[in-house]
């Protein structure tokens, strides 16, 4: 990646809380994925926008799909325990997302590490393997730390 922007006051300051709605897509098992719910909903109460909660493909070969389309493109939530997974909870979400990128939601909230550990993990990760521009949000608590873009 050639170039690395906070991004957070753009999220905050373009955020129009409640707007646009959250669409389940017809045969998603909610059930399974209380936390990717959970999270939609907090991402429409927080930001707004249109979100579709995206099924698991009923193709073994296709893999993993995202978790949302969210303002038209794939987003991926990660929640992670440590700096030193992030390396490969974000390989796996770069994966899902590569088709239609938009970005990367990263919960930390049980991490002990500082955010300055979880971002360098996350920046050098997108150094090694990313070939396209996404944002990465960064989360610890239910509350938006940073929302980095990586622009390629």
């Amino acid at each position: 990646m050639s170039e690395r922007i906070d991004v957070t006051a753009e999220y905050l300051e373009n955020a129009i809380p409640g707007e646009g709605s959250v669409i389940i897509e017809t045969g998603y098992d909610e059930s399974q994925r209380e936390v990717e719910v959970k999270m939609a909903k907090w991402i429409h109460k927080t930001f707004g926008g249109n979100i579709i909660l995206l099924k698991e493909t009923d193709k073994v070969y296709e893999g993993k799909r995202a978790d949302y389309l969210w303002r038209d493109r794939l987003w991926e939530l990660k929640n992670t325990g440590s700096a030193k997974s992030v390396d490969s909870v974000l390989r796996k979400a770069l994966k899902q997302i590569r088709e239609n990128p938009g970005g990367v939601i990263i919960d930390f909230g049980k991490s002990k590490d500082s955010i300055a550990r979880i971002e360098s993990a996350i920046s050098e990760r997108i150094r090694k393997s990313c070939r396209f521009s996404i944002d990465v949000m960064v989360l610890k608590h239910g509350k938006v730390v940073k929302v980095i873009r990586y622009k390629k």
